[in-house]
C-alpha cells in the first residue's frame, strides 16, 4: 500500500516551489507517460507521494490527499487546462499558483 512520504508536522514546499525546482520533463494529456515524464499534477504526486507514474493502485487516495495537503482544491481545473490544453510550462503554472497564494 502506498503512503504519503511527507510527515504532517513537516513544512511542505508550496506547489509552485515544487514545479519550479523539479528536474522532471513535462508531459501533456495524462498524469504520466509511464517513462518518467509527468504533467504538473503528476509531478506533485511524484514528489510528495513517491508515485512512480506507472502503478495506479491507490492512486485516487494519494491524489486526494495531495490536493488536500497542498490546498489545491480550488485550482485543480485551471492547472489541468494550463498543462494539457494550453501546454503551459511548469514555470507558467507555478506563476499562476503563486498568484493564488500557492
Amino acid at each position: 500500500m502506498s503512503q504519503i512520504l511527507v510527515q504532517p508536522e513537516q513544512k511542505l514546499m508550496k506547489p509552485s516551489q515544487i514545479l519550479r525546482n523539479t528536474t522532471i520533463e513535462q508531459h501533456h494529456g495524462h498524469y504520466s507517460d509511464k517513462n518518467g515524464k509527468f504533467c504538473a499534477l503528476g509531478v506533485l504526486m511524484h514528489e510528495l507521494c513517491g508515485w512512480d507514474g506507472k502503478v495506479y493502485t491507490n492512486f485516487m487516495d494519494l491524489y486526494y490527499k495531495m490536493i488536500e495537503r497542498l490546498g489545491l482544491n480550488g485550482c485543480i481545473g485551471e492547472v489541468i487546462v494550463m498543462n494539457d490544453d494550453e501546454c503551459k510550462s511548469f514555470s507558467d503554472i507555478a506563476d499562476y499558483l503563486e498568484s493564488v497564494g500557492l
